[in-house]
């Protein structure tokens, strides 16, 4: 599973998983119940609602998930470039 963590990768998220689906922009407009320029905005970070997501993860048939964000523990950063 990917991670987005703002409007720009939540975009690039969705364009990818309507890809996977092999859908355009179009179809997944008529899916969706919302215009194409609105699933271009999207894909591109800006526009949109999460009324508009929530269209779209319904079209893709997809659900949201949200969990904590994932640290980095930095301590063994040198141990994997020695």
């Amino acid at each position: 599973m990917r991670g987005a963590r703002n409007q720009q990768e939540i975009g690039k998220l969705l364009k990818h998983l309507r890809q996977q689906q092999s859908l355009s922009q179009a179809e997944l407009a008529k899916k969706s119940g919302l215009t194409q320029p609105s699933i271009s905005n999207i894909e591109h970070g800006v526009g949109g609602s999460l009324k508009h997501v929530e269209a779209i993860l319904r079209a893709l048939n997809l659900e949201l998930i949200l969990e904590p964000v994932q640290k980095i523990d930095t301590s063994k950063l040198a141990d994997l470039i020695d």
